[in-house]
């Protein structure tokens, strides 16, 4: 409620409110009586001083009489705060003006009592003692304008009229003085003070209010996006499916097609399918983390193990596009981290160099600077400028595409990148300058430990052609499952292609077919029947280390981490045939 317009004496200074201020004021009011009460036996102990010279009877009845209502407004003061529901608030209040009124009353009426009017100090004393109060009112009251009234009127007028009745000419000056001129102004201040604070209280109550709101609109909105991210990550697997599917279907057209026509058509279609696949996989990354559904399994990694194992899987990248690619390790350092999602971090920094790298070249390094282990990943590239290098990490933000040609990336990996360096505590930063070229750095604390502690994974030889290679696959969803045989088929391979672990075993043993080359198995499959499940059970069929690679079309990282620790290759859906292919020759 605002304070505006035109409104009546009443409405201005005693507006109608709401339960809630009303309790506001009340409680304010209070608090303050607890300071006023420590003022009052001052006063009294004042009064006490100047009445000195009278009756000791009469003093001694006049002090108890004072201190009892004192008491008494003490005791209300108290059970206020004890028991605050048991009365309305405006009912609280009203009895504290009457014991402000009582108190007021017992000190005036010492006046009439004790009061010397020819002894100048003495007045002086008194007047002190009473009238400043009264200005200190307006603060300890200005929350309830009636306890202050109360207050005044009690407390100055009895003094002023016995000043009025004295037969000194300058005392019945002071008398008037301060019914005529004293009274009104405390009383003035008092309204002034009460209308300031009745504003300050709404506008307090407004902004409150705005404030309130304004995070219950923020919190809908940050339920709203990770609804929205928990809605994507869950449906991660069923999103991938189709496209996987369709990816494999136009990988077996391409057999069909022998005509330029045709196949300039298809390569649009494989280019419109690609560039879905790369905003659906960045997409879900995003969401996943920003669902929380991310948690890392950190333990000592040997880190030349993942940086190596990224430069091998981009170094034909790199070539391709006619880049130099090196790389430069510092052997024997570990650090505590979760090696899934670290090598994904340089992933998404690799793609980053190569997209943004025409000539030259990029460097994949691992230093140690004292107790830090720095991954460094340098192009050579467009660079970043200052202005640019705040907005890197935010997403869906590029560098000189405003026309958003998916040709140069989404503006996801960064983000990405961002999020899993809060996720790790593996800080990143980069340094760049314009025109020459970019250097994107990973801190991670070193560990001391011996390489011992590790076992040498056994790196299988490469061949590059498939033909005459039996692979088992096992793949739930029949599209994908026709898709991959007609695919590998299409590759002279021997398949073997089922839809579940028991059919797999049932169909090797009936058959008698010999132990697979090669597994491919997706990660989660009917019966919560798992790709770990299928290859452990392959395995102990053939008494055979059987390579496998597990395929996988959810947004999480269990499935990887699975992968790798039954030693499997992973690789996530939809997945180009190329590179399943090039996966594929690695396992032989």
């Amino acid at each position: 409620m605002r304070i505006s317009g035109k409104k009546s004496f009443k409405e201005f200074y005693f507006p109608k409110e709401d339960e809630h201020t009303v309790e506001y004021r009340i409680r304010f009011l209070f608090e303050k009586q607890r300071v006023g009460l420590l003022g009052i036996f001052t006063l009294l102990m004042g009064l006490l001083f100047a009445y000195r010279e009278g009756d000791s009877l009469s003093l001694a009845l006049w002090l108890f009489s004072a201190l009892a209502i004192a008491a008494g407004q003490a005791w209300w003061v108290h059970q206020f705060f004890a028991k605050p529901s048991k009365h309305s608030p405006l009912f609280w209040a009203r009895i504290l003006s009457l014991f402000s009124v009582g108190v007021g009353l017992s000190l005036s009426s010492g006046v009439w009592l004790f009061l010397d009017t020819s002894v100048i100090w003495q007045v002086f004393l008194v007047t002190a003692v009473l009238v400043i109060p009264a200005f200190g009112s307006i603060v300890f009251a200005a929350s309830y304008l009636p306890i202050h009234f109360a207050w005044t009127a009690s407390s100055i007028i009895p003094f002023a009229i016995h000043l009025i009745h004295s037969s000194l000419p300058e005392m019945m000056f002071l008398g008037y003085l301060l019914l005529i001129m004293v009274v009104p102004i405390v009383t003035w201040l008092g309204l002034v003070v009460a209308k300031e604070f009745s504003i300050s209280l709404h506008r307090r109550f407004e902004n409150m209010q705005l404030i309130e709101e304004l995070t219950r609109q923020k919190q809908i909105a940050e339920k709203a996006s990770v609804d929205k991210s928990r809605f994507l990550a869950a449906t991660s697997h069923d999103l991938r499916q189709p496209l996987y599917a369709l990816d494999l279907f136009l990988d077996n057209l391409k057999e069909q097609l022998d005509s330029q026509k045709s196949m300039a058509l298809l390569k649009k279609a494989k280019d419109s399918s690609r560039a879905l696949r790369d905003l659906l996989n960045a997409l879900l990354d995003v969401s996943r983390l920003d669902a929380g559904k991310v948690v890392p399994d950190c333990h000592i990694t040997r880190i030349e193990d993942v940086v190596q194992e990224c430069y091998d899987e981009f170094l034909p990248l790199a070539e391709q596009k006619g880049l130099r690619f090196n790389l430069h390790l510092a052997k024997g350092l570990s650090a505590r981290t979760d090696p899934v999602l670290l090598a994904r971090m340089i992933r998404n920094l690799l793609v980053n160099a190569i997209r943004y790298t025409e000539k030259g070249g990029i460097i994949l390094a691992v230093r140690q600077r004292e107790k830090m282990l720095r991954i460094e990943i340098w192009d050579t590239g467009k660079g970043i400028s200052e202005a640019d290098q705040a907005y890197i990490f935010d997403e869906f933000y590029q560098i000189d595409n405003p026309e958003r040609d998916r040709e140069k990336g989404l503006g996801l990996g960064l983000a990405i990148v961002h999020r899993l360096s809060g996720l790790l505590e593996h800080p990143v930063s980069l340094k760049s300058v314009k025109g020459r070229g970019t250097c994107f750095m990973i801190l991670l604390p070193v560990c001391e430990v011996s390489n011992k502690s590790f076992e040498k994974v056994a790196v299988l030889p490469s061949d590059e052609s498939l033909a005459g290679r039996f692979v088992l696959v096992v793949d739930d969803h029949q599209l994908i499952l026709d898709g991959l045989r007609n695919l590998l088929r299409n590759w002279n391979c021997e398949v073997l292609a089922v839809g579940s672990c028991r059919v797999a075993l049932a169909e090797l043993k009936e058959h008698h077919y010999p132990a697979p080359d090669a597994l491919l198995v997706d990660y989660r499959l009917k019966n919560q029947e798992t790709s770990v499940d299928v290859v452990q059970q392959v395995r102990n069929h053939f008494s055979a280390e059987i390579p496998a690679l597990i395929i996988s079309g959810e947004a999480g990282i269990e499935a990887e981490r699975d992968a790798q620790k039954i030693g499997c290759k992973f690789i996530r859906k939809p997945v180009d045939s190329l590179e399943l292919k090039q996966m594929l020759a690695k396992l032989f």
